[in-house]
Formats: structure tokens, sequence, C-alpha cells
């Protein structure tokens, strides 16, 4: 099929993302019959797989980094035909270099957070990142890294910052980035300006309470637990969510041998997979846990002072021997994390 330039009808009824057909075409190769993009084609298509081969792996598109590149070229984000007339894609050959350079700094930096296509719920979330990359054109000061990480987890643990409406908030944070961004991540700005379009990252209490119960299947529950326990080396270490009692010591008759009543397995096995029930665990040290209970296993890992120090700075508490004790465990856990969540996110009661 040759797509003409000039027929923009045509074009944007085949671009629109909600199509709904199973022959659609990827956006991004729309534009292999447009002159000059032609040209560079085969170098997106090579530069997203070094994307997505970096660190544990990431899942970006094609239409990804079309996107990014409007973003950071102060385009329309949208992808309309009209966003690539000739003199846009005369900019965007020239800016080409800074464009992926840019790009490779944010998932490298996101990557350096512990992120990777089986965490990051939102690639999106990289783009108001990589916008302030592109115009500080070097790599990102400490000061920056730490503004960058936390305003990056709060965002992606508030549900709906990152579907709805996001062309429209990606237009209005541009501004808001080059005007405040000349020192420093004008982290304030940014959120002041998401809040003014409905996308605010504060909690409300239910939220908040809700956090530190949310499950392991939540995509929200590896950026909480590393905002938790930032003294987690995530840059230099592959590790795992791990149950605090293992997964494999609920069933029944292991719950049965503990003097757990039948009628609240199946409430046990719910508390299992929640926030109070795990950690992040090296992976090294999550296969050799495995099974084993947690006190024992401490008392195997951290002898002495040591585990007491890990029960401490892990918010453990004095870990129980059996399941028999798991509920009071759980309650006692739940209510340290939202604790340190209200604190973390600014709400700490006096």
């Amino acid at each position: 099929m040759h797509l003409e330039a000039s027929d923009p009808t045509f074009i944007d009824a085949l671009i629109t993302p909600n199509a709904g057909r199973n022959d659609r075409l990827d956006r991004i190769d729309r534009l292999i019959d447009w002159p000059k993009v032609a040209a560079i084609l085969d170098d997106i298509h090579g530069f997203v797989d070094e994307l997505n081969g970096i660190g544990g792996g990431f899942s970006f598109s094609k239409d990804f980094v079309l996107k990014a590149s409007l973003t950071l070229l102060d385009r329309d984000v949208r992808f309309k035909v009209e966003n690539f007339n000739k003199a846009h894609v005369d900019q965007f050959q020239s800016e080409w270099e800074d464009i992926k350079t840019a790009l490779r700094r944010s998932v490298l930096l996101v990557e350096g957070f512990g992120f990777s296509a089986e965490n990051l719920s939102s690639n999106n979330a990289l783009l108001p990142i990589a916008y302030y990359l592109y115009l500080q054109k070097t790599d990102p000061r400490d000061s920056d890294k730490r503004a960058i990480r936390l305003w990056l987890i709060r965002s992606l643990l508030k549900r709906g910052v990152w579907s709805s409406g996001f062309d429209s908030l990606l237009n209005a944070l541009r501004p808001v980035i080059k005007n405040n961004g000349a020192a420093r991540f004008p982290k304030e700005e940014i959120e002041a300006a998401m809040a003014s379009r409905g996308k605010s990252l504060e909690f409300s209490d239910e939220e908040l309470q809700g956090l530190a119960k949310i499950t392991i299947h939540d995509g929200r529950v590896f950026p909480l637990l590393t905002l938790l326990f930032d003294f987690v080396d995530l840059a230099d270490n592959k590790f795992h969510i791990d149950h605090v009692f293992p997964h494999v010591k609920f069933g029944t008759d292991t719950l049965r041998h503990f003097r757990v009543p039948d009628e609240q397995h199946e409430r046990y096995k719910d508390m299992r997979d929640r926030l109070p029930n795990l950690q992040l665990l090296k992976g090294k040290k999550n296969v050799q846990k495995q099974a084993v209970l947690p006190s024992e296993w401490l008392n195997r890992q951290y002898p002495g002072d040591a585990r007491q120090a890990y029960e401490e700075r892990h918010l453990l508490g004095d870990v129980a021997e059996g399941l028999d004790e798991f509920d009071a465990f759980y309650e006692a856990r739940r209510n340290r994390l939202e604790e340190k969540i209200r604190q973390l996110l600014g709400y700490a009661e006096d």
C-alpha cells in the first residue's frame, strides 16, 4: 500500500489507535513512503532494539520512539499527518542523535532505579523525564536523580495518571519543564501542573490504607517496595519480590499443622500475597530461602544481632516461628508499612 501524505483524512483514519482492525499496520511503518523518513527508518528499528536490550529488558515500540521524538521537538504529540510535514521531518533528522541520547539516558536512569518491562507499568511516564534530559544535554545530576525517582514512583503509585488524556497532559507539561528546569528537575511545578489537569499525585486516606495492603499481582507493588526500602541497591543487583512467609506454606495440610482453623484458610491465602508479607530479596538469597520459614531463614542468614537489624530495617518486627502467629505478624507489619508510606508521601501525623 502506498500512502500519500496529501490525503490527511485517509492517513488520519489509518493511524487512529482505536481503529480496532486486525490488519492495522504499525503507525511508524506508514511513514516509509514519506521523503527523508525512510532514510532513518532502519535506525529507528535498531534503536528500539537497543533500548529494549538495556538492563533486564524493556518493551518499547517504534510508536513510543516516534511519540518521544514529537515530544522532544516540541511538536504536537498526536499521530497526525500534519505533524510530519517537510519542515518537521528535516528537524527530526537534524536532531535524531540528540533524541536518541536523551532517550538512552532516560532508560538507563530508570533501569538504575530497578525498572524493566517486568515492573514498569507505563512507558509513557518516561517522556517528561526524556524531555528534561533532552533540554539539559547532559547526564542527570545526583539531586535530579533523587527528584526524578520520587516523582516517577509517586506517579506510578497513583492510579489513572498515565492512561486517559495523556497527550494533552504531555503538551501541558513541556512548557512547565522548559520554564522551570534550567537548574533542576522541577518536580513541584510538574506536580502542580498535573493537578491542574486532574492528574493530582495527592493520595486520600483510603488510598494510603490501600497501598499498605496491595497484592503481589498489582503493578504498583515493585515501585512501592523500592520507595519503602530505598537502601536496596537495585542498580547492581537483581532483586525479586519475595514472600516473607513462603507461598508454599499456605497449603491446607500446613495450615492445619499450625492449628489455623479451616474457616481462616482463604483469608490467610489472601494475606499471603499482600504487601505485609512481601519484601525485596536478592535473586540468589530468594532461591536459597524458598520454602524455609522466615525465622529459621533469618537465624541462618543473619545470626545474633544481625537478625534484629535486618528485621528493623525491613519493618518485619519480631518474626514469629510459625504460621500460627502469621495473623498478628501481618497486622503489625501492615501498620508499620502504612506509617512509613504516609511519611514518605508527605502525610505523616504530627
